[in-house]
């Protein structure tokens, strides 16, 4: 019960008390990313990019609540006078959408765009989703805190300094969601991209493009040709993938879709800004191999949680994660064990 309540606490987002939790990195003559810079694992804010253009403002990614929204916007008035024109939303998830309310609110010509099957989610599975953390909010906080106050970390070690200053941020998160929650207000797409959508603002050449599903159905990445900047939502997240309800096989092949773009800067739906595609490469590593181990056994009727039991990843595992033990519980419940059920329900029935 626990593991599967703290599997759903990465789709909300807020920040812990006053002031922004993101730095403002600048990455090219008008673009900036905003990197999140809270230590929480469990409880987590997605980046946004600020891609200022001759005539306008467009975003990618509107935060997980209209309060760390706000923090963007505020930034973004810092920055230039200039109107957000669009906000483009790579995929469906809270730490991602949430934020949108705030800029209709602050810009109400805004369009948000996104893929047709993020609109879908956001009716559908986003609600069931949303209701369920917030039932089971209170109960992991009472355990978190719990575990602070016994100086235990998830796996019931010792606490670090720095487990503890991670886990004391999902508390603060967790609460500022809570806190939050009565003020959320839905804010829906109102343009859709299928396939690719090519916006001309000025000298600068925006490409919106959906490779296929991966993290989730309606993955949208965007791409500045000019600057080879790439922005790629959760196809890509640093230090560990989230992987859930995710399309393993497709996810596979739509990494070869961002590699082959040859960009200079990646900006991941989290995690800092990425200079190469070194981290690319062990996520599609990752994935191929888990799709290697399964297939077989999956094939030989063998029942999935025997299949749990076979296939570890220790050699990957150090690769991600290393020394690094506030990492070490969010690679078990974000990426190993969804992506072997994934991985196996793909092998058996091609979903």
């Amino acid at each position: 019960m626990l593991r599967h309540a703290l599997a759903a606490l990465p789709l909300l987002a807020s920040r812990p008390g006053p002031g922004p939790g993101f730095d403002l990195v600048k990455v090219a003559d008008g673009v900036y990313a905003g990197i999140r810079t809270e230590p929480s694992r469990n409880v987590v804010n997605g980046n946004a990019t600020i891609i200022i253009t001759d005539r306008d403002v467009v975003v990618v990614d509107a935060n997980g609540t209209p309060a760390a929204a706000r923090e963007t916007i505020a930034a973004i008035r810092r920055l230039t006078r200039k109107p957000v024109r669009y906000l483009i939303t790579t995929h469906w998830h809270d730490d991602h959408t949430l934020g949108n309310q705030a800029y209709a609110e602050a810009w109400p010509e805004v369009q948000i765009v996104a893929h047709p099957a993020t609109l879908a989610a956001m009716t559908t599975t986003a609600i069931s989703n949303r209701e369920q953390y917030l039932k089971s909010l209170p109960g992991v906080i009472q355990y978190l805190e719990g575990q602070l106050a016994a100086g235990k970390d998830l796996q019931d070690e010792p606490l670090t300094p720095e487990v503890r200053a991670s886990i004391s941020a999902d508390v603060a998160l967790a609460k500022r969601y809570l806190e939050e929650s009565p003020g959320f207000r839905v804010t829906l797409p109102t343009a859709l991209v299928e396939h690719e959508l090519t916006l001309h603002r000025g000298r600068r050449t925006i490409v919106v493009r959906h490779v296929g599903r991966g993290n989730t159905a309606g993955d949208l990445i965007v791409w500045l040709p000019e600057d080879r900047i790439l922005v790629t939502g959760d196809l890509v997240v640093y230090p560990t993938p989230y992987v859930f309800d995710s399309y393993v096989g497709e996810w596979i092949q739509g990494l070869d879709s961002l590699k082959a773009l040859g960009a200079r800067v990646l900006i991941p739906g989290h995690g800092p800004v990425l200079h190469d595609y070194r981290y690319v490469d062990l996520v599609q590593r990752a994935l191929k191999e888990v799709q290697a181990e399964v297939g077989p056994l999956a094939a030989r009727g063998i029942a999935l949680d025997s299949v749990r039991k076979v296939v570890t990843l220790d050699s990957l595992r150090e690769e991600f994660v290393g020394t690094n033990r506030v990492s070490r519980f969010p690679w078990g419940y974000s990426f190993l064990g969804p992506a072997i059920r994934r991985a196996y329900e793909e092998s058996v029935v091609g979903r």
